[in-house]
């Protein structure tokens, strides 16, 4: 997720099979593929013996391309149709190196294509890093699944603090309608070595809309955690927002910025706490 968020500036949902229900994790990547969300699968440790078995690559990750529901007609599975009985899940993955692919069911060389699959879902058998595999399989033998909200069209912004501050403001003004994310990202701790004692801050993002009719604000969300990317998704129309972020640092003073992802770039600057004391929203609703 770091590597996706890194490249694309784009913020990244990370899950973990052994901690998700199968069915709700199905929704998300199919959800994902349709929105043209990037996503990829990595593997955790394999014994040796295991690996050369199964042909998977322990600690690696894997491109996760499309997944398909499948109907029996016939005898034969072929797409499902919406409405249909769902009789088998499929995932096509890529290794990234072109080659070394998985062994098991619904592999290149898998006999489930011939006895059971219509021909024209029949893959070419041939190394080239693209498999299929059951969706089950997947959910065994990969420990996280990422799937980062990309969009080719959208913009970052951000705006980087060090500061000793517990409390820190932000204004943001957003010129275009659309569903951005505000994220609050944290210098990585591969930077650090074992024994500085750095640690990821425990920080609170809260979100608002400034109302100038009514000299108010808006609650819009609030998100809270320790970790280093923090983020939170909102549909807005344009206009100026604040944000507050309440960090609790380890070491002061302590590093960390706030981005912008949407349709548009977005203006962030630092808001003084001291000429809006009324804007602080220690207590947003619930």
């Amino acid at each position: 997720s770091e590597i996706l968020r890194d490249l694309t500036g784009a913020p990244t949902s990370t899950f973990s099979p052994a901690r998700t229900n199968i069915d709700e994790l199905w929704t998300r990547l199919a959800t994902g593929e349709i929105r043209g969300d990037l996503m990829t699968a990595s593997t955790e440790a394999i014994e040796p013996k295991t690996a050369e078995e199964i042909g998977l690559i322990p600690f690696h990750g894997y491109s996760l391309i499309s997944c398909f529901e499948l109907t029996r007609e016939g005898g034969k599975l072929r797409h499902r149709n919406p409405g249909e009985p769902l009789a088998e899940r499929l995932v096509l993955l890529r290794n990234p190196w072109g080659a070394r692919e998985w062994h098991g069911d619904w592999s290149d060389s898998s006999p489930k294509w011939a006895e059971e699959a219509a021909p024209e879902l029949r893959p070419p058998c041939k190394d080239d890093g693209l498999f299929y595999m059951s969706f089950e399989d997947l959910f065994k033998h990969y420990k996280t699944i990422e799937v980062c909200h990309y969009r080719p069209e959208n913009a970052y912004s951000a705006l980087s603090v060090t500061t000793s501050d517990s409390y820190v403001f932000f204004k943001v003004s957003v010129a275009k309608p659309g569903v951005y994310y505000f994220s609050a990202n944290q210098l990585n701790k591969r930077f650090f070595s074992d024994d500085s004692g750095y640690a990821y801050a425990s920080i609170q993002l809260i979100i608002a809309r400034v109302c100038p009719k009514e000299k108010s604000l808006k609650f819009l969300d609030c998100v809270m955690g320790e970790k280093k990317e923090l983020w939170c998704q909102l549909e807005v129309e344009p206009g100026e927002f604040l944000v507050q972020a309440l960090c609790n640092f380890e070491t002061l003073p302590g590093t960390f910025s706030l981005s912008v992802y949407g349709p548009g770039q977005s203006e962030i600057v630092r808001g003084d706490p001291s000429s809006h004391p009324a804007d602080r929203l220690d207590d947003p609703p619930l």
